[in-house]
């Protein structure tokens, strides 16, 4: 099923087991738990102006992105997550064209006023990934979402 590969790869590229720390944007040393569940994942799934991208290579799934329309009397934003790349295919480029398409994507179809992530401040290398691709850090800092089932601090 989808649902479970998708869900077992972004748990592993998220919060890989100890000792196994292959890929660069894993967060495992800062959060402990597993990132998302199959129930999670097919609760996204199904929500309105909600999507989830899937890459395959060689028939298996590779990575992902969500996006999500988000509206307000006065103006649409899309709010992109779970950018997610299998940690033995990273660094060729693949979480950038996840990046890049989820966003044409979400342009053409809903032509937001301003795209939105949040990332876990901790995580410098990322923050400076996304930067690269044009997205500005703010000051809005969040608390953890412990409440969503992502993982514990």
């Amino acid at each position: 099923d989808d649902f479970i590969q998708l869900s077992t790869l972004i748990n592993r590229a998220y919060r890989p087991e100890s000792g196994s720390e292959e890929g660069w944007t894993h967060e495992s040393h800062w959060i402990s738990q597993n990132r998302i569940n199959v129930q999670q994942l097919e609760q996204h799934a199904h929500k309105d102006s909600q999507h989830i991208l899937i890459a395959e290579l060689d028939d298996r799934i590779a990575g992902c992105v969500m996006f999500s329309l988000n509206q307000s009397p006065s103006q649409s934003y899309v709010e992109i997550g779970l950018l997610t790349v299998d940690p033995s295919v990273q660094n060729q480029q693949l979480g950038r064209k996840l990046l890049a398409q989820a966003e044409f994507l979400a342009m053409t179809r809903y032509q937001p006023d301003y795209f939105e992530m949040s990332v876990v401040n901790t995580r410098t290398e990322l923050i400076e990934f996304y930067e690269r691709r044009g997205y500005k850090l703010t000051d809005e800092i969040k608390p953890y979402p412990i409440e969503q089932g992502v993982g514990t601090p």
